[in-house]
């Protein structure tokens, strides 16, 4: 699953994917430095990325619907938030 953060938006702003470990991929095309937290999922987050560079990490995410934001102050109330549905 690839994700491009920008100000103040993630592209796309909902995803479909199956259940278990899947590979998140945040590209920051934006000015300055965002992230990616899953709201409620212990340890699925991507630390600061830099604007130009990527990060990738492994995330084990359940079915259900989860929310994924920008931690960063300010950016999810920006309105940096995005919707990741997981299938079984």
């Amino acid at each position: 699953m690839e994700v491009v953060a920008r100000e103040w938006a993630f592209a796309p702003p909902s995803v479909v994917v199956r259940a278990g470990r899947i590979a998140v991929r945040v590209r920051n095309e934006g000015l300055v430095e965002h992230n990616l937290v899953v709201d409620a999922i212990p340890g699925a987050a991507i630390d600061g990325v830099p604007p130009g560079e990527t990060r990738t990490a492994i995330f084990e995410l359940p079915p259900g619907a989860h929310t994924a934001y920008c931690n960063i102050p300010g950016h999810r109330e920006a309105g940096m938030a995005m919707t990741i549905r997981v299938d079984r």
